[in-house]
This record gives structure tokens, sequence and C-alpha cells, in this order.
């Protein structure tokens, strides 16, 4: 094990690779608050010895590191250890010279370690805070939905057990014979609401077209297209409906329907 000699009380004493890392002088060394002489001592060490040069810069990243801001890892704590270590050792005649400056790089470390715990602390507080506000917009939007989902479901009801709207039932035509849909119409209203869960999705770039039929002639009119997404629609109807037809038209709707696809069919009962 290589032995480098450095000054302590008048006396020359021999210092292994080892026993120069855990004396604290690198860490002085780093700092800049060294004797020049011995500056250029250790100089020379980290240029002869890979060890003594790595120990050097892991010390000055952790260095980098507390300058930041960042709490640092339990090294930074060990590196001030070995400062005050180094400091009780070294010779009586630099103590007082060096006392304040070793002090004062020591309290800029505990002050950029505290600070930096400060600001993580701080931080955390903040993003936890902001957290909260997110979460409670949230749950109020929720909280809004679903308050509003209830009001509407009890409006439907309203409308469907009203006297006058009447139930029609939309049976499948031939070739979708499977589909089929529900109207509930109110003609003192003018409102009529269509139930289209039962049919299936349409293909791409189609739309379903809700139509208001005379039977006497046979006349259509178109009371819009409805969006499959939903499974329920109000419809504004202010027309003298004897049945309610669904057909399958291109996206956007047709003026008039293709009775080839018209999936759907209901009239309204008589008197």
């Amino acid at each position: 094990m290589p032995k480098f000699s450095t000054q302590n009380d008048g006396r020359m004493m021999e210092l292994t690779v080892n026993e120069l890392i855990e004396s604290g002088e690198l860490e002085a060394y780093v700092c800049g608050v060294l004797p020049t002489k011995r500056c250029v001592e250790i100089t020379q060490m980290v240029d002869q010895h890979i060890e003594v040069e790595e120990e050097v810069i892991r010390i000055e990243n952790a260095y980098q590191t507390i300058a930041r801001g960042v709490a640092p890892q339990l090294d930074g704590i060990t590196m001030l250890e070995n400062i005050r270590a180094y400091i009780k050792e070294h010779s009586q005649e630099h103590r007082v010279a060096l006392w304040r400056q070793y002090l004062g790089w020591a309290a800029a470390i505990l002050l950029f370690i505290s600070a930096g715990f400060l600001y993580r602390s701080n931080t955390n507080l903040k993003e936890e805070i902001r957290g909260n506000v997110e979460r409670n917009e949230f749950l109020d939007q929720e909280l809004q939905q679903t308050e509003q989902l209830a009001l509407d479901y009890q409006e439907a009801l309203d409308f469907i057990k009203a006297p006058e709207t009447v139930k029609v039932p939309l049976a499948g035509q031939a070739g979708f014979e499977s589909s089929s849909a529900v109207a509930f119409h109110n003609p003192d209203l003018n409102i009529t609401y269509i139930d289209i869960a039962n049919l299936p999705a349409p293909p791409e770039n189609m739309t379903y077209q809700l139509w208001s039929l005379t039977l006497n002639p046979l006349t259509p009119t178109d009371l819009g297209v409805l969006a499959y997404q939903e499974d329920a629609f109000a419809v504004e109807n202010k027309f003298d409906t004897q049945a309610f037809g669904i057909t399958l038209e291109p996206a956007g709707g047709s003026q008039g329907p293709t009775l080839e696809r018209l999936y759907v069919l209901g009239a309204l009962p008589t008197d």
C-alpha cells in the first residue's frame, strides 16, 4: 500500500491511500481550504493514484448535489464528520487561522442541506395540495354529472307517466327482424322520446334517421338523425304523427327515407 507524508505538529507522518481518504483532507482539498503546499501535494497524489482521484470525483459530485439544493445522501453527512475529524488532527499553528474557514464551509453545507430538505418538503406539500384540489374538482364534476343525470331520468319518467303520453313500439322490418325501438309521444307537448338501445351499431359513415309518418297518403317528415352513442333522445315533434319509422342513412341524413333500409316501424294507436 503506497504511503504519503504529511506535516502534523512539526512531525512527519505517513498516510496510506485509505488513511488519506478517511482523514478528511480530501473534502477540505475539494473545498479549497487547505494550505497551498498541502494542496500541491494532494494534487500530485490525485494524479498518481486512481483511488484518490475517484474519491475526489465522488466528493465533488456530492458537493454539486448539495449545491443544487437537493437533500444529500448519507455520504454528505459522512463528509462533514471527516472534516471535523481532520480539523481536530490538524496542526495547532494552523488551527486558529483555518478554523473560521472550516466553520464557514461546514455551515454552508448544513445550510444547503436544510434548504434542500425544506425545498423538497415544500414541493411535496404543494404537489399534495394540488392533487387534493384536482381530486375535489373531479369529484365535484362527477357529482354535478350524477345530479344532472338524475334530473334527466326524473324528467323522462315524468314525461312517460303523463296521461297524454302514448307508448309506440317500433318492430323490426324485413331483413332487420331482430331490431326494435320504442317511442313515447306526447301530442300536447309536441315532444317525442325515442329509445334505440335495441338497434345494432350502424356501419361507418352511416347513421339512423327518425321519421314522422302520415299514412294516407304516406308522407314522411324528417325528425332528425340519431347519434347511436346516446340510447334515448327527446325530439321536438309538432307534426300530426300517425306512425314512426327509423331508417339507416348516409352520415348527415337524407331528405327522404331509404325504404330498403327501414329498420323499425310502429303506428300510434287509433281511437
